[in-house]
C-alpha cells in the first residue's frame, strides 16, 4: 500500500522565489499515487516518494501574469519526512464516472454536476448561453445516478477501517456501496463521512461498486413544503426571476433556484472531492490525530498583555492514553520562529470520556509575532502552527490580530443609539466593502486562478471587507487562504436568507452540524471578521417590513420558530465553538438593540443603531439627500449592464443585441420594469444616445449604465465617509458616524444585467474603477450643499478624509475649468497637516462667489475637480458637477493613441492625446483580459498616460488591437 505523508519539510526564503505574489508551483517529475505535501511558508509543493535526504529539488516558479521561471535548491534537513502505512487515502475523484437519467447517460469527471458533465460530453449547449437556463430546466426534474467502479487490493484490504468522505455533495442523495445502503445526504454544507466498517457494506477485491442516487431538488423541496405541518413563506422567487420554488426545505445553495441576478440551474452531482480513507487500527504503535481547530485571541487591548492565548482543538483515532508512555508528548511550532511548545497529554482538556477529542490553549509572548492587518493598514503576516504527536504533523495558517465590534451609546454627547464600528489591533477601521456571492452557477467550474483575479481585483480597489452573502454557499478553502493574504476581512452570513425556515428536527439537525462544521473549518483564518445569521430575515419577520403577510394570530409561533434557529441554536454554538467573534442574528438588525429587543426590532433599518441596506431606484441615484444616514451600510447598490464583450458569450444574434431585446429582459431579474428602470435612472443625470445604428446605440446605453452605476457607488461612498466622524453627528436627530460602507455586489455568477461591478469572467465595471478611487486611504470631497441649488445659501465644502494611523501632510489642489480649453478659470490650494484619522471640513466657499472668482456665468458652464498630494504623489482628482452632466455643451475631445509601449510582460502603457477636456473617459481591450490603473476618469490636461495590466503574458500590438475608447460627448454626437 502507498504512503501517505502531509508534512512540513523546509522553509524556501521570499528572495528565493523570485518576487511577490500568488504563485503556482509544479514540480517536473510526477508523484506516484497518494498525497505527499512540502510547505514552504506560504505555498504546497508535490514531491515524490522517493525523496532522498539531502535532496536537490528543481521546481517551476510562474507569478500570476508573468514567464514560467527554473529555480533549484537544496534541501538537508528533510528529518521530518513521515512516511506513514496507518492511514491511506484512495481517489474516487476521476474521469470514469457514469451519470444516468431515465433519459440521458454520459460519462464524465468527479468533481462535476450534470450539467457540466454533459456540456463534457457535447450532450447539452453551455448552459449560459441564450436562454438555457430556462431550457434545460427539464435536467432538475429528475433524479440522476452518479456511478463509478474503484479497485482494491488484497493488501488494502488488511486496513481495519474504511471511511467514505465526500466533502461536498449536492444534496439529496442515497450512496450505495456493492447494492448496500452506506448512508444518505441531505446538505451541501459539510462533510459527509461514512464509517463503511460499521455498516453491513462489504469492500472487495478488485472491483467494487459506487452508486450515488441523487433526488432532484426542486421535487425534494416541493415534497418536504407539503409535508410540513403549516406553512412556511414565501413559497417562490418573483416570476421574473424564472425561478424554482421552496428553496428554504432543502439545505442548498439558495440563489441555484434563481435570485434577481442569477439563474436557477440548482445543480446536482459530487462538487468536492470524494475518496476512500482507510487506517489500520491493529498498529497500536501508532495513533492519528487531527487538528480541526485553532481560535487566536488577545485582550482587546493589547498593551495589556504580553502574551497571546492560542486554542487547539484536536481529534485522536482512539483513546491515546492506551499505549505506553513512549508518545505522551504534544509539540508546538511556530515555524519561522524559535517559540516552541512541549505539552504532555495529561494536560490537555478531554470533554469525553472516549478520549477522543480534546483541547488546550497555548501562550505564545508578543516578540514572537508580528500582526495581521486588513488591506490599505498595514501588513498581512500569517503564520504557519505546527502540532507534532508521534511523529505525526499537523499545520494550520493564522495571523494575530485582535477584532472587536464597538456598540457603545452616545451619552456623553447626549444623542440616542450606539455606535457600530469594527477596531482591529485596537485601531477603528472604517469598512471600505463589497458585497460577495457565488462566482459560478457550478461550484465545480471556480478554480482557485478565477478566485485570485477576483480578489486580488478587490484588494487593488482598496476594499478591506467583503460580505460572504446568506443567499449563496461557505466558499472554499482557496477563497479564505487567499483573503487571509490579501487582507480582506469577512463578513461571514450562515446560508440563511430573505425567507423564514422550517424548524423540525431533522431540519435542526442538519443546521447543527452545518454550524459547527463550517465554525471549526474557518475560525483558523485571521480574515473572518464577524459571524451572522442570516440575511434580511429579521426584517423579513418584523412587523413594520415583512412581506410575508403573517396574520397575527399566527405571529407567535413564527417568531419563536425564529428564536429557535437563529438564537437558541446558532448563537450557542458559535459563542461556544468561537467566542473570540462578535455575533449578529440578521443583518440588518439593530444589533445590541434588536438583542433588548428579543431579536425581533421594531425597525431593523433604524438609522441609529447595527447595520442598514438601502435600496430606492424611483430617486436620482446622484442626490445624497436620499441616502439614510446610518450607523452601518452594509448593503446598497445599482445595475447596470455588462460589457459588449461579456453578452456575446451568450448569443451570436445580432437580434439579442439591443437594451430591450427579449433576451435581454429574460437576464434581467429584477422585480420592478429593470430595464426600463435603468433607462429611467440614467435619464436622471446623463443624456440617452442619438444613433440609429442599433448596435452603436446598445453599447453607448451600456456604457451610460456603467457611468451611472459608478457615480451612485462614489455618491454613497462620499456620503457615508463624510459623516464618519463622531464629532460631525447631528445634534437633532442623533443621526452620523456612519463607520462602514458595503456596497452590492462585488462579483457577478453569469453574463447579465446586475448590481456587479466586476462582470462575470473578471472584467471591471466602471464602478469598480470608481470605488478604487472612492476608498483611497486619503480622499478630498468637493461637495455642493444644499444639492444642485444656486441661491445665496449654497454652499460649496471641501472634506478631508485622513485614514492613515500616523497621519499626512500634503497639499489639497482645486481647480475650476470649462470644456473649451485646458486653462484653469481658478486655482485653489489648502494645507492639510493631520496627525491622527479624521474627517475635516478644509474649506467652506459661497457658490456664487466661487462662481463670480471664476468668471463662470452659471452651473453649465464649469466643473470643479480636487486632488490630494504628498510627498510628491497625487491621488485621483475628484470632480463636483454643479449641474447634471446632460446639460453640459461638450466638445468633440478628438483622442488619438499616440503609443502603446509594454514595460513588462503583462504591463503595458498606453499614452494619448485630447484636444478638448473631456469627461468619463472609458477605455476598453477587447481579447485580452486585464484592468487599467484607472478608468472612467475625466481628463482637463493634453495628454496622458495610463496603464493597462493583464492577467497573462501579452503583447503590444494585440493591446492596440483590442484598444477602444468612449467619451461623453460621444453619446449625444453620433448619428
Amino acid at each position: 500500500m502507498g504512503p501517505n505523508a502531509e508534512t512540513e519539510f523546509g522553509h524556501m526564503d521570499k528572495d528565493d522565489r523570485k518576487g511577490t505574489g500568488p504563485e503556482n508551483v509544479f514540480w517536473n517529475t510526477t508523484a506516484p499515487t497518494g498525497i505527499y505535501r512540502l510547505c514552504f511558508d506560504q505555498y504546497d509543493f508535490t514531491i515524490p516518494a522517493n525523496a532522498s535526504n539531502p535532496i536537490t529539488v528543481t521546481f517551476e516558479i510562474q507569478k500570476l501574469g508573468a514567464a514560467t521561471q527554473t529555480l533549484t535548491k537544496e534541501f538537508s534537513s528533510l528529518a521530518r519526512i513521515q512516511v506513514s502505512t496507518t492511514t491511506i487515502k484512495i481517489p474516487l475523484t476521476n474521469n470514469d464516472w457514469q451519470i444516468s437519467s431515465p433519459n440521458l447517460t454520459a460519462r464524465g469527471r468527479i468533481p462535476g454536476s450534470i450539467h457540466t458533465i454533459l456540456l463534457a460530453s457535447n450532450l447539452i449547449e453551455d448552459p449560459y448561453y441564450g436562454y438555457n437556463d430556462v431550457n434545460q430546466r427539464y435536467l432538475i426534474y429528475q433524479n440522476w445516478t452518479f456511478q463509478t467502479n474503484f479497485t482494491l487490493t488484497k493488501d488494502q484490504l488488511q486496513m481495519t477501517n474504511f471511511e467514505l468522505v465526500l466533502e461536498q455533495i449536492d444534496t439529496i442523495s442515497s450512496v450505495i456501496l456493492n447494492d448496500c445502503q452506506l448512508g444518505n445526504t441531505s446538505s451541501m454544507f459539510f462533510t459527509y463521512v461514512f464509517n463503511v466498517t460499521e455498516t453491513f457494506c462489504q469492500l472487495k477485491e478488485g472491483n467494487n461498486e459506487l452508486k450515488i442516487e441523487i433526488q432532484s431538488p426542486i421535487q425534494y423541496a416541493l415534497q418536504q413544503s407539503l409535508l410540513y405541518p403549516y406553512y412556511v413563506p414565501p413559497n417562490c422567487t418573483d416570476s421574473k426571476s424564472h425561478g424554482e420554488c421552496h428553496y428554504q426545505f432543502i439545505r442548498k445553495e439558495a440563489c441555484s433556484f434563481s435570485w434577481g441576478w442569477g439563474p436557477a440551474f440548482a445543480p446536482m452531482g459530487i462538487t468536492g472531492d470524494i475518496y476512500l480513507q482507510a487506517t489500520n487500527t491493529k498498529d497500536t504503535s501508532q495513533i492519528n490525530f487531527d487538528l480541526f481547530g485553532v481560535n487566536v485571541k488577545k485582550s482587546f487591548d493589547i498593551n495589556d498583555s504580553n502574551c497571546w492565548h492560542v486554542d487547539f482543538y484536536l481529534k485522536f483515532s482512539e483513546n491515546p492514553f492506551q499505549q505506553s508512555n513512549t508518545y505522551q508528548t504534544i509539540h508546538f511550532r511556530l515555524l519561522h520562529t524559535n517559540w516552541t511548545y512541549t505539552l504532555n497529554l495529561s494536560s490537555l482538556t478531554f470533554p469525553n470520556a472516549n478520549y477522543e477529542s480534546a483541547s488546550t490553549t497555548v501562550d505564545i509572548p508578543s516578540h514572537h509575532i508580528k500582526l495581521w492587518w486588513p488591506n490599505s493598514y498595514g501588513d498581512q503576516y500569517l503564520y504557519e502552527f505546527q502540532v507534532e504527536y508521534q511523529s505525526q504533523l499537523k499545520t494550520k495558517r493564522i495571523g494575530f490580530r485582535t477584532i472587536e465590534l464597538v456598540e457603545e451609546d452616545y451619552t456623553d454627547l447626549g444623542l440616542n443609539g450606539t455606535s457600530f464600528y469594527f477596531k482591529v489591533n485596537n485601531q477603528t477601521i472604517f469598512i471600505k466593502g463589497s458585497n460577495w456571492i457565488p462566482a459560478d452557477a457550478f461550484q465545480e467550474r471556480i478554480t482557485r486562478e478565477y478566485l485570485e483575479r477576483l480578489l486580488y481585483s478587490t484588494a487593488e480597489a482598496n476594499i478591506n471587507m467583503l460580505r460572504v452573502w446568506g443567499g449563496g454557499v461557505y466558499e472554499s478553502d482557496d477563497f479564505y487562504e487567499l483573503t487571509d493574504q490579501l487582507g480582506i476581512m469577512i463578513w461571514q452570513d450562515f446560508m440563511f436568507s430573505d425567507s423564514l425556515y422550517p424548524t423540525n428536527n431533522a431540519f435542526l439537525q442538519d443546521i447543527q452540524n452545518e454550524i459547527s462544521f463550517q465554525v471549526n473549518r474557518l475560525k483558523s483564518h485571521p480574515s473572518i471578521a464577524i459571524w451572522s445569521g442570516n440575511n434580511e430575515n429579521e426584517a423579513g419577520i418584523s412587523k413594520r417590513y415583512s412581506g410575508y403577510h403573517i396574520p397575527d394570530v399566527d405571529r407567535p409561533k413564527y417568531e419563536n420558530d425564529y428564536r429557535l434557529l437563529y438564537v437558541h441554536l446558532i448563537l450557542v454554538l458559535v459563542e461556544t465553538l468561537d467566542p473570540t467573534r462578535p455575533f449578529v442574528t440578521s443583518s440588518p438588525s439593530n444589533g445590541w438593540e434588536t438583542v433588548k429587543e428579543n431579536y425581533i426590532a421594531d425597525d431593523p433599518q433604524s438609522p441609529l443603531y447595527g447595520d442598514v441596506h438601502y435600496y430606492n431606484d424611483k430617486v436620482d441615484p446622484w442626490n445624497y439627500t436620499y441616502v439614510p444616514i446610518s450607523r452601518f451600510l452594509s448593503e446598497t447598490g445599482l445595475q447596470s449592464m455588462p460589457s459588449l464583450e461579456t453578452l456575446l458569450q451568450i448569443t451570436n444574434d445580432s437580434k439579442d443585441l439591443s437594451f430591450e431585446s427579449p433576451l435581454m429582459r429574460h437576464r434581467q431579474h429584477n422585480v420592478r420594469d429593470g430595464q426600463k428602470q435603468l433607462l429611467l435612472e440614467m435619464m436622471f443625470n446623463l443624456p440617452l444616445p442619438l444613433t440609429n445604428d442599433s448596435l452603436q446605440n446598445f453599447t453607448l446605453l451600456i456604457y451610460l449604465s456603467q457611468i451611472n452605476q459608478a457615480m451612485y457607488i462614489k455618491t454613497h461612498s462620499d456620503h457615508c465617509r463624510r459623516y464618519s466622524s463622531r464629532s460631525m453627528m447631528n445634534k437633532n436627530n442623533s443621526q452620523g458616524h456612519t463607520m462602514g460602507l458595503m456596497y452590492w455586489q462585488l462579483n457577478d455568477i453569469w453574463q447579465a444585467p446586475t448590481w456587479s461591478s466586476i462582470e462575470y469572467g473578471g472584467k471591471w465595471k466602471m464602478s469598480h474603477y470608481y470605488a478604487k478611487q472612492v476608498y483611497q486611504s486619503v480622499y478630498v470631497l468637493p461637495i455642493l450643499e444644499p444639492y444642485l441649488t444656486y441661491d445665496g445659501t449654497s454652499l460649496v465644502k471641501i472634506y478631508f478624509i485622513n485614514e492613515k494611523f500616523n497621519g499626512t501632510h500634503g497639499q489639497v489642489h482645486c481647480q475650476i475649468n470649462d470644456f473649451h480649453s485646458f486653462t484653469p478659470h481658478l486655482r485653489l490650494t489648502f494645507d492639510v497637516n493631520m496627525n491622527s484619522t479624521d474627517v475635516k471640513i478644509l474649506k467652506e466657499i459661497p457658490y456664487q462667489e466661487l462662481l463670480r472668482q471664476s468668471e463662470c456665468s452659471n452651473a453649465t458652464d464649469c466643473i470643479l475637480g480636487c486632488s490630494y498630494s504628498e510627498d510628491f504623489e497625487n491621488n485621483y482628482e475628484q470632480i463636483l458637477f454643479f449641474t447634471q452632466p446632460k446639460n453640459y455643451q461638450l466638445q468633440n475631445p478628438q483622442l488619438q493613441i499616440l503609443s502603446v509601449k509594454n514595460r513588462t510582460q503583462i504591463d503595458f502603457d498606453i499614452t494619448f492625446t485630447i484636444q478638448y477636456p473631456a469627461l468619463f473617459l472609458w477605455f476598453d481591450v477587447f481579447g485580452v483580459k486585464g484592468r487599467f490603473n484607472e478608468n472612467g476618469f475625466h481628463l482637463f490636461q493634453t495628454n496622458k498616460t495610463i496603464t493597462y495590466s493583464t492577467w497573462i503574458p501579452s503583447t503590444p500590438a494585440q493591446v492596440h488591437q483590442g484598444l477602444t475608447f468612449q467619451t461623453l460627448y460621444d453619446v449625444t454626437n453620433v448619428i
